[in-house]
């Protein structure tokens, strides 16, 4: 009976302290996709993430997120014809967050999960996408957070991922800043 009293506190105190949070960052991503002879690559460029999650303490948390990985753009000249195509990327993530107070108001987080990203590549000469790729792969990031009140923080992280590019994959690592509200 004791021993029933005791997880039934343990519960009422980790919902208790349970919290939702929701948020968005803007940022830069990187693509590795290395360019040689040629070819010109655009492969830094602006992107943008909207996220959730749920907090069951102030240790552990689950997240979901959307991010819009940008477009890596790729011009090519040869015998002054000039050719161009791009490749966009979105993915959609689920990870486990574990984070650690370095100070009243700051907060550092490590996360690990999977993400589904997704890629459409087209051509200058072409209309619409002329090729795509879907693929599962781990992401992983760390960042900070800043608490101005108790529901509103800022938000830095670094994140990485590997997109499909070509038959090949790339790596895209971002670097972006925002605000989170937690209910």
């Amino acid at each position: 009976m004791m021993l029933a009293t005791m997880l039934a506190s343990a519960l009422v105190v980790n919902t208790a302290s349970a919290q939702v949070y929701a948020g968005a960052t803007i940022g830069k991503f990187h693509w590795t996709e290395n360019c040689q002879g040629g070819v010109r690559c655009s492969n830094a460029n602006s992107g943008y993430k909207v996220f959730a999650g749920y907090t069951t303490d102030s240790v552990v948390s689950v997240e979901a997120s959307y991010a819009d990985l940008g477009k890596m753009a790729v011009s090519a000249s040869e015998n002054g014809a000039v050719g161009s195509s791009g490749v966009k990327a979105r993915s959609m993530d689920i990870a486990g967050v574990l984070r650690g107070r370095l100070g009243n108001e700051l907060m550092a987080f490590a996360k690990l999960g999977v993400a589904t990203v997704r890629t459409s590549a087209s051509s200058g000469s072409a209309n619409g996408p002329v090729a795509g790729g879907s693929l599962l792969t781990p992401v992983g990031g760390i960042g900070v957070t800043v608490n101005f009140t108790r529901e509103l923080s800022a938000r830095a992280e670094l994140e990485t991922r590997k997109v499909k590019l070509a038959g090949s994959k790339e790596t895209v690592t971002n670097f972006s800043v925002g605000m989170q509200y937690s209910f």
